[in-house]
């Protein structure tokens, strides 16, 4: 077969890097890799004797026997005649003993514009297309994908790698804004291209701009009337820009998408259940402010997942999401019930979206996974009517409106739940925990408590929302529709989930927790199994009387009954280090016993550090404490004439202001900033070993405390510490 050179020249270079991409080695197969580029295969002597002078573009050795062949053309129009000649290369291939090719992948068109590719997998001596999530594959696969590519023709649960999708969606922001398409219209114009893809995805894509924009439009019309949605079409329709000289730019924009979609086997990937759209759509708002300016904060898939799951949701369950925004907790719903192999009752599933873009984007995630029966509408589901009665809502409203505060999306959808269902929310840390009321929180709790009942509430991991740069603490919420909850019957299950994932560099995944709260929570729910305590981590209890901070950290453990661990070698080393002894010996003492005391119990007397700031004081001697939780507390050293206060030896410290409450004794003179307590002790306990123990006591409570909850006054007038009973008085009982 005759070789067409442009095809070769233009090709080349192209196939290499997409296998790279996907974890291919695209080095010459003599030089370690995995690929020969057309005659290099004649330095294998078993392919050259079954090929002879001929040559496909590429074959990618997948071990010394299994070959996959990949045949390219420079015509769009001649994907067949691509794929009939990669079938001939392969049965010339197969008719060698030593030798096999069950797979071949046929290209055509140009990698600089428009192309379209198909793979066939050889099962049972048929040559059948190759699919993945039940969708044609529209490009590559990767090696972990061939073993099931070659035994089935078809994969099923394949999600694309997280750092690819990140890669490719950085690139394809990159091609619109260079294709001049403004940076508010690009999720509305890859949601366009998707719906057009439904139709076909390897429709012909024209050289001309005017034609192309038209094509895509009218196949995305054309889907949305199928499922009677076109009035969402003007939120998503393309337009070509007013300067002609933009109109190639637009084109080539337009046609290099596709393809990157194509090449991502974009339908099968949207099938697995990841919110794609989603995620390109918080991609396209880092450029600009939209996301903050109207409370967009999308929900991470393994959360949304997470919560369904354990929630749990069935067919003839109405699911409602009253900020639903790209579909999120919808689109999990879906596919859980579809992991059954079932379908929900048609118009079971419902989401209200007051952002027009993001609504349409909800609808298109939903019409993608061939569900175009949800109810996805445009608008504010506090003054929108609700024509429902649902009784599973998934729901992560909008974060820091101004005056739509996110209790009141919560509260108006639990007023039009049927009784007894489940409502799960994401809500700012304040909505449980605020001392104020200045959003009308604690107001809202109250209330709430009154006619609804609280079933738990879990800290999500406190940099989930990073993504988005939204700098806010979040809980887990999980309601009872209209059942008032009993304070002397009720028990609430607060707990600390952390997901495991690294959100920086300098972090590593680790296991999480997340399994162990969705089966704790999941049994709670379904049979009001209480879970065993775990300290620092879980706790099933009834509510205190007129204490309406919600959160976990102030709610779990304190139990007389609880083993404390307290680690007194932390605050002797501090010390030691601050007087410049050697020795960093820790020893861990455990109680068998112990009482919850008020800290204020133990100090005569507590005030903010009144010494001034580092910044302003010339340096001397005498030791600044700040909220460093190393070398004491000790900041810096400063001249004692110059600070508004010198505190005498045998105080206790403690970091404020956003501290994470960390507790130190001094037995020296010290200067301490604003930002710190200082605290004197009374008499019986006004000695250095009850200052240490009760340092170590105040510190292992510091998990209560973060940037989201702030250590403060009101906080520190509450606090209650674990003194161990070894007398009748336990406070006696600590002296000696």
């Amino acid at each position: 077969m005759s070789k067409d050179t442009d095809s070769e020249a233009r090709w080349h270079g192209e196939i290499l890097d997409q296998l790279e991409r996907l974890g291919w080695d695209k080095r010459p197969c003599n030089k370690g890799g995995q690929v020969y580029t057309q005659n290099e295969l004649r330095k294998n002597n078993n392919l050259k004797d079954a090929l002879g002078l001929e040559a496909p573009e590429n074959i990618v050795a997948l071990d010394s026997v299994e070959h996959w062949v990949i045949e390219a053309k420079s015509d769009i129009r001649d994907l067949s005649t691509a794929l009939t000649e990669a079938k001939d290369y392969a049965e010339k291939i197969n008719s060698n003993k030593l030798l096999s090719c069950r797979i071949i992948t046929g290209i055509a068109g140009s990698p600089d514009d428009a192309f379209n590719v198909e793979t066939r997998c050889l099962i049972n001596h048929e040559w059948v297309v190759l699919t993945i999530n039940d969708r044609v594959a529209t490009g590559f696969i990767t090696p972990l994908q061939m073993r099931d590519a070659l035994e089935k023709g078809r994969l099923y649960d394949y999600d694309i790698d997280d750092d690819l999708f990140n890669r490719r969606t950085e690139t394809i922001n990159n091609i619109l804004h260079q294709g001049a398409i403004n940076k508010r219209n690009r999720a509305g114009a890859l949601a366009c291209i998707l719906l057009a893809l439904t139709e076909d995805q390897t429709f012909r894509l024209s050289d001309n701009a005017t034609t192309l924009i038209a094509d895509i439009n009218s196949r995305a019309r054309s889907t949305l009337e199928n499922y009677g949605k076109q009035n969402f079409f003007d939120q998503i329709k393309i337009t070509l820009p007013p300067s002609k000289e933009n109109h190639e730019k637009h084109r080539k924009a337009l046609s290099q998408v596709i393809e990157i979609l194509r090449s991502l086997n974009i339908a099968s990937t949207i099938n697995s259940g990841r919110d794609m759209l989603g995620q390109f759509y918080e991609q396209f708002l880092r450029y600009a402010n939209d996301a903050k300016e109207i409370g967009i904060v999308l929900t991470p898939r393994h959360i949304t997942r997470w919560a369904v799951e354990t929630i749990g949701v069935a067919p003839n369950d109405i699911v409602f999401d009253p900020a639903c925004g790209t579909g999120g907790f919808l689109v999990s719903a879906l596919d859980l019930v579809r992991d059954k192999n079932q379908e929900f009752n048609p118009g079971n599933l419902h989401g209200i979206e007051q952002d027009a873009m993001v609504a349409t984007l909800a609808l298109v995630n939903m019409i993608f996974r061939g569900d175009g029966s949800s109810n996805i509408i445009e608008g504010n589901s506090l003054v929108t009517e609700i024509p429902i009665q649902p009784n599973k809502v998934f729901m992560n409203p909008p974060f820091a409106l101004d005056v739509e505060y996110e209790w009141k999306f919560v509260d108006r959808a639990l007023g039009v739940m049927k009784e007894g269902g489940i409502l799960f929310a994401i809500v700012p840390t304040t909505t449980m925990m605020s001392e104020t009321d200045g959003r009308k929180e604690l107001t809202w709790r109250k209330e709430m408590l009154r006619r609804h009942r609280l079933v738990a509430v879990i800290k999500l991991p406190e940099q989930l929302f990073k993504h988005a740069k939204v700098s806010k603490g979040t809980y887990g919420i999980v309601i009872e529709a209209h059942r008032p909850h009993v304070v002397e019957n009720d028990k609430v299950l607060f707990g600390l989930m952390n997901d495991g994932l690294a959100y920086s560099k300098t972090q590593k995944d680790s296991l999480g927790n997340m399994d162990f709260f969705k089966q704790a929570l999941g049994n709670y729910l379904a049979t009001r199994t209480e879970p065993q305590y775990v300290a620092k981590k879980i706790d099933c209890r009834l509510l205190r009387r007129n204490d309406f901070d919600l959160s976990p950290e102030n709610n779990i453990g304190g139990n007389d009954q609880d083993l404390l661990e307290m680690n007194l070698g932390f605050v002797e080393e501090n010390l030691e280090r601050a007087n410049s002894l050697i020795s960093r010996k820790q020893q861990r003492t455990t109680f068998d016993n112990y009482k919850r005391h008020l800290l204020t119990s133990f100090f005569s007397d507590i005030e903010k550090g009144k010494s001034g700031r580092n910044i302003n004081l010339p340096h001397g001697d005498l030791p600044l404490i700040s909220t460093s939780e190393s070398q004491n507390g000790i900041m810096s050293f400063v001249d004692r004439d110059s600070v508004s206060k010198v505190y005498s030896a045998g105080i206790v410290t403690i970091s404020s202001n956003g501290g994470s409450c960390c507790a130190f004794y001094h037995d020296y003179e010290t200067a301490v900033n604003g930002d710190v307590f200082v605290c004197n002790l009374k008499e019986p306990f006004n000695s250095k070993e009850i200052g240490i123990f009760l340092c170590a006591a105040i510190n292992n409570e510091k998990w209560r405390f973060n940037y989201y909850r702030k250590f403060n006054l009101v906080q520190l007038n509450k606090l209650r510490i674990s003194i161990p009973v070894n007398q009748p008085n336990p406070l006696k009982g600590l002296i000696s």
